[in-house]
């Protein structure tokens, strides 16, 4: 198991606030793999006054979770994509209200629940696939698109059978299908 977290080693892993148009593209793979602050934030990608390009991918054979500790909050900042995979059987992605996810592409693959409830996040095209149990929610700060991301292999969102909860400021338009049990737009 992988705890990122800023008292076991840097709180930062990409660019610093300081540079700007820098690339920075990320692989994190493990088991479990929680980000997890202790007093300050814990940041994949770019800072936060100079986002920039590059893709971000954190895959698990376990869970995915990114935290925050009330003095401290996870981040993924990107204008590049971001994927979040965790396909191990009963395997599942959880955001804590106040982790952040910035990017243009987001697409999460898990088998037992994604649930991304970062109040402030802000990706413009998303894509999801959750295989077994549990629901996908994705709460959102900006306008968003339902895309086929075929890189991946995820058209559109599908939880056959199950909820999806798109929870979105601005217009959800879709280029892509979503397959629910049910579907909820807040």
């Amino acid at each position: 198991k992988r705890d990122w977290s800023s008292d076991v080693c840097s709180s930062d892993l990409g660019v610093s606030a300081n540079e700007t148009n820098a690339t920075t593209s990320l692989t994190i793979k493990g088991t479990d793999i929680s980000l997890t602050p202790n007093t300050s934030a814990v940041r994949l990608g770019h800072g936060i006054g100079a986002n920039g390009p590059g893709d971000i991918s954190v895959i698990a054979t376990g869970n995915i979770v990114l935290n925050n500790t009330g003095s401290g909050n996870a981040v993924i900042r990107t204008t590049g994509n971001v994927l979040l995979s965790a396909v191990g059987a009963g395997k599942s992605i959880t955001e804590n209200a106040s982790a952040l996810i910035i990017g243009n592409n987001l697409t999460a693959i898990a088998d037992a629940g994604i649930t991304l409830d970062g109040t402030n996040n802000a990706v413009a095209n998303f894509a999801a696939q959750n295989n077994s149990s549990g629901a996908i929610a994705l709460t959102n700060g900006v306008a968003l698109s339902i895309f086929n991301d075929a890189g991946n292999s995820v058209n559109g969102v599908i939880n056959s059978g199950r909820n999806v909860t798109l929870n979105n400021t601005g217009a959800v338009t879709q280029t892509a299908p979503i397959t629910a049990g049910g579907l909820e737009l807040l």
